[in-house]
């Protein structure tokens, strides 16, 4: 009996997907499980802020004391501020001209940064920003939603802040944040003041063309878009505009 060896006509060990297919297919599965899990974190953060107030924040957390010299506003602005339960301290970060907020319920405003405000207003509108955050707790919200994210990247060799989807996703997430702020210090302004005139004169002056065209990988909006959004909520809130008042340190 003669046997004829059989050619299969399929080949079965083989994937009928080429490699640039299969490529994509992972590619697809990751974005999936990052979105998935940037997700989960944002709504924990949201959650998690109810059961951690500002004060628990300062028992189990370290403030940035140390991390630079740390002295009080001048007179006038110290005085100014001093009904927020909240301090406002002058930073010496070797001509960083900047403004931020930590977790420990205190905001830090620079000395180059001070000497480039010319209105009282302007620096009503920037403290108010980072109460803003204080209050919304973005910085623990921020610690919730990306560094658990940031660490199981890091796990697989993966670097959360040079990975290009994920920092789209944290930086949208950010502006959210940016904008509500926005909102929190002009309603601040306008309590000071009884006006919001000359609030938003720091950032006209930062509004550049390449601030704006790198706005797409950065954690804050357009500064232009920033300023129209603050001037529509402004105009909606019934804000009105007086005088501005220089300042004189």
């Amino acid at each position: 009996m003669k046997i004829e060896n059989k050619i299969p006509t399929k080949n079965y060990n083989v994937s009928s997907e080429s490699d640039s297919q299969l490529f994509l297919r992972y590619v697809w599965f990751f974005v999936f499980i990052i979105l998935w899990l940037y997700i989960f974190f944002i709504s924990l953060s949201h959650i998690v802020v109810y059961f951690v107030s500002v004060e628990d924040e300062k028992k189990w957390l370290t403030p940035l004391w140390g991390a630079f010299e740390l002295s009080d506003l001048p007179e006038p602005f110290a005085e100014r501020y001093s009904s927020s339960e909240y301090t406002v301290l002058l930073a010496d970060m070797d001509g960083m001209e900047n403004a931020f907020a930590d977790l420990w319920g205190q905001v830090y405003i620079t000395q180059e940064l001070l000497d480039g405000i010319s209105y009282i207003q302007e620096l009503d509108f920037i403290v108010g920003h980072e109460l803003g955050h204080i209050e919304n707790r973005d910085v623990l919200k921020w610690l919730v939603s990306d560094m658990p994210l940031a660490v199981i990247l890091s796990i697989f060799g993966w670097d959360y802040g040079s990975t290009l989807f994920t920092g789209l996703l944290s930086n949208n997430y950010s502006k959210l944040g940016e904008t509500h702020a926005d909102r929190y210090a002009l309603d601040f302004t306008y309590e000071l003041n009884g006006h919001v005139w000359c609030a938003l004169d720091f950032f006209s002056k930062k509004n550049t063309l390449g601030d704006n065209i790198l706005e797409v990988f950065s954690t804050h909006p357009m500064t232009d878009i920033r300023i129209q959004r603050a001037i529509s909520y402004a105009d909606k809130m019934w804000y009105e505009q007086w005088e501005c008042t220089p300042i004189s340190l």
